[in-house]
């Protein structure tokens, strides 16, 4: 009886492990989809400077900074969705083989995904203070 308790708790896990990495996945190839992109309309911005220069829509300044900006926020994504497809791995090999340890390496890679968003934002909330606060004080 306690050994079918078992092994009904693991077929539990391993059938949840296997729906959550088809979520992680596409998650992870969401993230980077926006991040290509991101980069390609930075880049697209930086190369179309001469032409904003020419119809005087926009500052060249502007334009370029949004495109920098753009770009590092792209390379920024790429992070989070490798990590994610990392856990998305190790689940699927624990979903199949039902090895623990193959568990606990894809919960690292969660882990360091949560981390890295959290400093990210954290980064991200005090750099947007700081530019506020420079704004209102000259």
């Amino acid at each position: 009886m306690r050994r079918r308790k078992k092994v009904d708790q693991m077929e539990r896990i391993q059938n949840t492990a296997h729906q959550t990495r088809d979520w992680v996945r596409l998650t992870s190839t969401i993230i980077g989809v926006y991040a290509f992109f991101g980069a390609i309309l930075g880049g697209a911005l930086i190369a179309g400077v001469p032409f904003v220069m020419e119809l005087n829509l926009v500052p060249a300044s502007a334009a370029t900074t949004t495109g920098i900006v753009l770009i590092v926020v792209a390379l920024l994504g790429v992070y989070p969705a490798i990590s994610l497809h990392r856990f998305a791995v190790w689940v699927s090999r624990f979903s199949q083989t039902g090895h623990f340890p193959d568990l606990e390496a894809g919960q690292r890679n969660q882990r360091r995904f949560w981390i890295y968003n959290l400093s990210l934002n954290l980064l991200l909330f005090l750099s947007a203070g700081v530019a506020i606060a420079l704004t209102f004080a000259f």
